[in-house]
């Protein structure tokens, strides 16, 4: 009797450990899912889903402190919808949104392997080009610069074109 009782309570407590054990797993998984989320909102723009301005200052911080170790150079550049202001006043707030996400398309796929974009503010968006040098920089501005001056917006019953102008630093 004294044997089936120590090994009916191993197994019980065994049991009660799996149980437990398995909640603490499924919690901890979704806290981690809630903290990437979280993560995500904090450093993206709700309208564009670039990066944010405050993700974009803590990677050139990053960026400046591994210059020469790991960095050899990187470029911050700045560019600005030209005339944003009449496209809202003509079109509407709305249609202004629809001009931000598809400019924030182009520059977002340019950037892919160039280094980061994000939107800095209203029309404002910050290009952070790494291990090129300015000359190089510049360039690749001038085929963006292009890239976004052949786009057409479609909204509504509305074709919508807009240009940008862009300034480089290197640091």
């Amino acid at each position: 009797f004294q044997i089936l009782n120590t090994t009916f309570v191993f197994v019980a407590i065994t049991f009660i450990i799996i149980m437990f054990s398995q909640n603490s797993i499924e919690m901890e998984k979704k806290l981690v899912d809630y903290n990437a989320r979280i993560r995500k909102m904090a450093s993206t723009d709700p309208l564009t889903q670039l990066f944010n301005r405050r993700f974009a200052l803590e990677h050139i911080d990053q960026l400046s402190k591994q210059i020469n170790s790991q960095v050899d150079m990187f470029n911050i550049a700045i560019g600005d919808i030209d005339f944003f202001k009449k496209v809202n006043d003509t079109y509407g707030h709305e249609a202004g949104d629809e001009v931000l996400k598809k400019v924030a398309d182009v520059l977002g796929n340019f950037m892919k392997k160039r280094g980061i974009v994000a939107r800095w503010g209203g029309e404002e968006f910050l290009l952070v080009f790494e291990g090129i040098n300015g000359d190089e920089a510049a360039v690749a501005l001038e085929e963006l610069r292009s890239a976004i001056s052949k786009l057409k917006i479609l909204y509504e019953d509305h074709v919508i074109t807009v240009t940008m102008t862009f300034g480089v630093e290197e640091y």
